[in-house]
């Protein structure tokens, strides 16, 4: 009678122990660890994925920086060659968003007076038309309005690029205004700048230094 009565509150202690345990129940089955893994697998891409499209949309929103270009001037790259002292360089920085191109050239040693320079139209070993002015003293030159002067007998000089100041060439299917035509050159590397120096101080009027761009 006694083991009896021992056995069944034994029963009810370890019932009325289970219910006041509020832990979660155990749980098992045959898919609850491919179910789990699949919910952590897809929890953890999408974190993963988060600042990856933070940095893209961070990249997207950013400004574009402008294509800088360059060119080394010789007499030695003009076409015929010429035997000039002086030498010279270019650089630019292409805007393709406002459509405008800053840029700077400086020159020294010419055995001519500078009078104009341009960025011309032609690859290497040829020479092509006139695309944009950079500098121009009349009344040696005729330049477009605006156009700053050439630095005597050398020095540097800057300026903007615009659509209205590209005035060719035509006749190589290069319209007065065609910036984005110019651009697609430049970036081709069909074009280069010309220094041209007077034949009454002993320069070369059709260009005494030269340097393609690149």
């Amino acid at each position: 009678m006694d083991s009896a009565c021992h056995s069944k509150r034994s029963v009810q202690f370890r019932t009325l122990h289970s219910r006041g345990n509020r832990g979660p129940a155990p749980v098992s089955g045959p898919f609850v660890g491919s179910h789990f893994k699949e919910a952590f697998t897809m929890i953890e891409s999408r974190f993963l994925r988060f600042p990856i499209l933070v940095g893209v949309l961070a990249a997207l929103s950013a400004p574009v920086a402008a294509e800088t270009v360059h060119a080394k001037l010789q007499g030695y790259q003009e076409v015929p060659a010429v035997s000039s002292p002086g030498e010279g360089s270019f650089r630019a920085k292409i805007d393709k968003k406002r459509n405008m191109i800053d840029y700077e050239l400086s020159y020294e040693g010419l055995q001519g007076t500078p009078f104009m320079a341009h960025i011309h139209l032609a690859q290497p070993g040829a020479n092509g038309g006139i695309s944009v002015w950079l500098c121009g003293n009349p009344p040696d030159a005729s330049p477009p309005t605006g156009t700053p002067a050439c630095p005597v007998p050398g020095g540097t000089v800057t300026g903007v690029l615009v659509a209205n100041s590209v005035v060719g060439p035509a006749g190589q299917l290069i319209a007065p205004g065609e910036m984005e035509e110019l651009i697609a050159a430049i970036r081709a590397g069909v074009t280069y700048v010309n220094v041209h120096t007077t034949a009454a101080s002993g320069g070369v009027p059709g260009g005494e230094i030269r340097g393609q761009i690149k």
